[in-house]
């Protein structure tokens, strides 16, 4: 809710110029994305209201005639559709970096993921004696998150142990091999890796073997892994509408950071023999009960 209160006072001072060349476009009835939609007409500040698509539904016939100069499309679908109009920008919410529609020079996306550095730190604190972490990844979609955490890794001095899969058959293989070989897991949002099958047997085999993984979201913390920053909807969704506004002002392209929120898993915590730091479990970190 801060990040959308400083999102609004940001734009209330910047040029008028914006109200009414920035759509907001939604495709389907999730509510994450409506949270988003919602907190980036709020940060818009100029009247803009979310335009919500069935699933098969064509664009808005009037932008067809007059295209905005941006659209915030939040989801892959809304990315899609949003691209169809020659020359508008679009601001991609809540869409995963590996989406094949950002490779386009038109679209820029919002992460829906804090930055290693950050998943980093927060594992030092929780597991300061933790020096070789294991991450397993598809090369496809995440050679860049790969290369930005052995980076990230090596200021830490840490060891980063990377295992590559090809299919979604090879990952719990992939994890249950990996999982006695380190001190600690970072789990990327990678589509192949992140499957339910496969945060189960995180969950399981990382408390028997007392080792903590870091997750990205909020899911997967409540579902039993130690602790994450995850991205949330309202805070993507303020981000993008500051990033539209800075596309269409003399100020070019604005650097699209995200924060994240704590999620901690304290039942988890306890299971592994992790002691939390007492500054970790204050607000906003989103605490989840010990089980």
């Amino acid at each position: 809710m801060k990040l959308v209160a400083l999102a609004c006072l940001v734009l209330l001072i910047a040029p008028a110029a914006v109200a009414g060349e920035v759509e907001i476009l939604v495709v389907g009835d999730s509510k994450p994305y409506a949270e988003a939609a919602r907190a980036a007409a709020q940060a818009l500040g100029t009247g803009t209201q979310p335009t919500t698509l069935a699933a098969a539904a064509p664009l808005p016939a009037a932008w067809s005639l007059e295209p905005p100069r941006a659209i915030i499309a939040v989801g892959a679908r809304a990315v899609r559709l949003a691209l169809k109009l020659p020359g508008t920008k679009v601001v991609a919410a809540m869409v995963l970096q590996e989406t094949a529609e950002l490779q386009n020079p038109r679209a820029v996306a919002v992460p829906l993921a804090v930055p290693v550095e950050r998943q980093l730190v927060l594992l030092g604190k929780l597991a300061p004696h933790a020096r070789r972490v294991g991450v397993v990844i598809d090369p496809r979609h995440s050679a860049a998150a790969v290369a930005e955490a052995r980076a990230e890794a090596g200021k830490h001095k840490l060891e980063l142990v990377v295992r590559e899969v090809a299919s979604d058959a090879e990952v719990s293989v992939a994890f249950a091999q990996l999982l006695p070989q380190v001190d600690a897991v970072l789990l990327v949002a990678d589509t192949t890796v992140v499957k339910r099958e496969v945060i189960e047997l995180l969950v399981e085999r990382s408390r028997a073997l007392r080792v903590p993984v870091i997750g990205y979201s909020a899911a997967v913390v409540q579902a039993g892994l130690l602790a994450g920053y995850a991205v949330e909807p309202t805070e993507n969704g303020a981000v993008a509408a500051m990033v539209a506004r800075a596309l269409l002002t003399d100020q070019g392209p604005s650097e699209a950071k995200v924060r994240g929120r704590l999620h901690l898993n304290l039942g988890t915590a306890r299971a592994i023999g992790v002691v939390v730091p007492a500054d970790l479990t204050t607000a906003p970190t989103q605490v989840y009960p010990q089980r």
